[in-house]
């Protein structure tokens, strides 16, 4: 008897320690809950993670004013390549994206939308120069948004990778100025930061999605487990799912 209760004991606590892949939940379906909220989507493969961004964040939030801040001339030209080929399949992705406000940290007038187009409008560069600098400027523009705003952060990874805690400090700043109702999204691949300076990064966000790639079976290749891995909100728990990514671009559950 005394066996029995332990072995029942041990199986239970096992399932409270385990991701839960039953429950009926659907992360695409959490989306609509991270409105306002700041996220990080932390990726071990690029494909899947872009997909959640165009598909599913950007159309949930289609209504708000999409504001992307680009650091980086690369990383503006990977946005660009990844922003044309999702688009392809996607026209409604391309009426989203084409109206975003643009800024880009970098060397060369140039935006993810459109081939190679060049912009001339106000805020769309700053110039790469001091970390201070640059930074003054970005605060004075995330300030002035509101919870009518969807905010992209690409390639901000680069600021504690070139610049460590230093960097952190002016990322730190820089989310101390973006008002609280703001929608926050940032992509960072899992492995491009040291971990100390990675788990400081995630306490500037309220959720982290994590996506992993499964190992391929001879049955099954091509799944990723997508969930909540973090998050400080009551009705938002950590748990994952199976998903696939289809002919279009897009996320199914499996």
């Amino acid at each position: 008897m005394t066996l029995l209760v332990n072995n029942i004991y041990i199986l239970q606590v096992i399932t409270i320690l385990m991701p839960n892949f039953n429950r009926e939940i659907n992360i695409l379906n959490l989306i609509k809950k991270l409105e306002n909220k700041r996220v990080l989507i932390k990726y071990e493969s690029t494909y899947p993670a872009l997909s959640l961004l165009y598909n599913n964040f950007c159309l949930t939030f289609k209504n708000k004013n999409l504001v992307i801040i680009c650091f980086s001339d690369t990383a503006c030209r990977r946005l660009r390549e990844s922003f044309e080929s999702f688009s392809v399949k996607s026209p409604e992705i391309v009426g989203i994206v084409s109206k975003a406000r643009f800024i880009k940290v970098g060397e060369k007038r140039c935006s993810p939308i459109g081939k190679n187009k060049c912009v001339e409008f106000d805020d769309a560069l700053i110039l790469r120069g001091k970390l201070n600098d640059v930074f003054s400027h970005l605060r004075k523009i995330v300030c002035e948004l509101s919870e009518d705003d969807l905010l992209l952060l690409f390639g901000m990874h680069f600021i504690p990778s070139l610049y460590s805690i230093v960097g952190l400090r002016y990322m730190l700043s820089l989310f101390n100025s973006i008002p609280c109702d703001v929608t926050t999204v940032t992509l960072c691949q899992k492995d491009i930061l040291k971990k100390d300076l990675f788990n400081i990064m995630e306490r500037l966000y309220d959720v982290v999605v994590a996506i992993r790639k499964e190992k391929d079976t001879y049955f099954e290749s091509g799944v990723y487990l997508i969930g909540v891995e973090q998050s400080i909100l009551q009705d938002i728990e950590p748990v994952y799912e199976k998903y696939k990514v289809d002919i279009n671009g897009k996320l199914i559950q499996v």
